[in-house]
């Protein structure tokens, strides 16, 4: 989903689980806040009866993989807050994802 065509600038990736939407993520190869060269991954949802199961991690590899096709590099932005669970899990993708 997003904007039309294999080149879009914009898409909206879906998880699906038994023909179940159970999250998404969009990617964005450029946003116009951000340099030449430099896409963004953003609006990660996963629904609570899904969570912790791999579907967000999933998405975050697809939006980052396809970045990577075009834009020279990815940048990752996110609040991390010490003894935060979510911010641990989300700290521990940095080095999982192939950019």
């Amino acid at each position: 989903m997003g904007d039309a065509g294999p080149q879009a600038n914009r898409v909206l990736h879906l998880a699906f689980k038994d023909r179940e939407l159970v999250g998404c993520a969009s990617s964005t190869f450029s946003p116009g806040w951000t340099p030449d060269g430099c896409g963004h991954w953003g609006l990660l949802a996963v629904h609570p009866d899904h969570q912790k199961s791999g579907v967000a991690t999933a998405l975050v590899i697809a939006a980052e993989r396809r970045l990577a096709t075009i834009c020279g590099g990815v940048q990752i932005e996110y609040q991390y807050t010490e003894g935060d669970d979510f911010s641990r899990r989300t700290k521990a993708l940095e080095n999982k994802t192939p950019c």
